[in-house]
């Protein structure tokens, strides 16, 4: 026997689109519950770490008081207590790290205050050992010459005077007598003279230590280095004697308005310390004196080959009162006066450098506006 069976291919081809439907339609009854219980599964979780990255935002951007919200009982609530608990113990430490800052500031600005108190002790400790310095150098130096000077109008009175201007005036004394007795008249006189004058100069240099800024001398055109040699010119006598050069730098002249007399006095001083000081009255010397304006600032630069000065030396030379020659009828106010001058009447600022045995080099930078082209200033 033989069995044949004939299936059409249309009919089989039916067949596998009945069979793939049902599989499809079978997958589809799978994967529906698993895809909707996935997507519960992952906000569940994701949502408790949404709010921890949220609270670690806040956290990071300095509010410290935030917290997670612990949403389930489950690995992530876990983590979220956790976190929570670092949080607690950074903002503690925060606190206490604040606290510990507002009192170490207290202490701080307490031991300020204290510094600042002990600084104004000590300063006040030495303006009145600087006064009593004053005081006595004061009365020293002015005792000096007004000693010499009525020592020596007693001396022209007792012995001169009273003894021998009755014998004269009857005729008794021989004219060589007369020529001695006026010798020691004059001799006297001169003596009385240059002790009277030098105690009105140290009278004069101690009334110019208060640099008055409400009693200031009118201001006036002035024309440098044109003023500078006037000064120089005056001083030559003294410059002569000593062997002492002047070497004016200038590369072009400048006019400013200011006070004259103030500039006379700093460059007077100058060069009268370094004749004194830094060539000891002797030469062979050279002073440089270097002015240039530049950026609407006056700019002196004044340096002697003198004998320097030595580091503590240099370093009081602006103090009041303050000479290497206390007793030798010096007072010690020139370099001060230079130093209230320039930095209160002309709002500059001076400076000084020197080595022993390398001279002294003083720089002066004073403000200086352009002259304006019809500028108001006395005669």
């Amino acid at each position: 026997w033989t069995l044949g069976i004939s299936v059409s291919p249309e009919y089989v081809s039916g067949q596998i689109r009945r069979a793939s439907g049902y599989l499809i339609a079978l997958l589809a009854l799978i994967f529906a519950p698993l895809m909707a219980v996935l997507s519960v599964l992952t906000r569940r979780m994701s949502r408790p770490i949404e709010e921890l990255e949220r609270t670690a935002a806040g956290l990071a951007a300095g509010d410290l008081s935030l917290r997670a919200r612990v949403v389930h009982e489950d690995e992530v609530g876990s983590l979220a207590r956790t976190f929570n608990r670092m949080a607690e113990s950074l903002q503690e430490f925060t606190s206490d790290l604040e606290r510990q800052v507002r009192d170490r500031t207290a202490e701080l600005q307490e031991s300020v205050q204290e510094l600042k108190d002990t600084q104004e002790q000590l300063a006040r400790r030495d303006r009145l050992a600087a006064l009593g310095s004053l005081v006595a150098g004061i009365a020293h130096e002015i005792n000096t010459p007004i000693g010499l000077g009525v020592t020596s109008s007693t001396l022209l009175s007792s012995r001169v005077v009273s003894p021998v201007l009755p014998r004269v005036v009857k005729g008794l004394q021989r004219v060589h007598e007369i020529q001695s007795i006026m010798d020691q008249i004059s001799s006297s006189a001169d003596i009385v003279y240059r002790n009277l004058k030098r105690a009105e100069e140290l009278v004069t240099s101690f009334t110019q230590l208060a640099v008055d800024q409400s009693d200031l001398p009118r201001r006036r055109e002035l024309v440098l280095p044109d003023y500078l040699y006037d000064v120089i010119d005056s001083l030559e006598a003294r410059l002569q004697v000593a062997d002492i050069k002047v070497v004016v730098e200038c590369p072009q002249r400048i006019t400013l308005v200011s006070y004259p007399a103030t500039y006379h006095q700093v460059f007077t001083n100058l060069i009268l310390n370094s004749i004194i000081h830094g060539f000891a009255e002797k030469g062979p010397g050279i002073i440089t004196i270097n002015i240039e304006m530049r950026d609407d600032k006056l700019r002196i630069r004044y340096a002697d080959n003198g004998a320097g000065m030595e580091p503590e030396t240099a370093a009081r030379v602006f103090e009041p009162f303050f000479t290497t020659r206390m007793g030798q009828g010096r007072s010690g106010l020139g370099m001060n006066i230079v130093y209230n001058i320039v930095t209160q009447r002309l709002e500059g600022t001076i400076d000084l450098a020197s080595q022993p045995g390398h001279g002294v080099q003083v720089e002066i930078v004073v403000p200086c506006p352009p002259v304006p082209s019809s500028p108001e200033v006395s005669a």
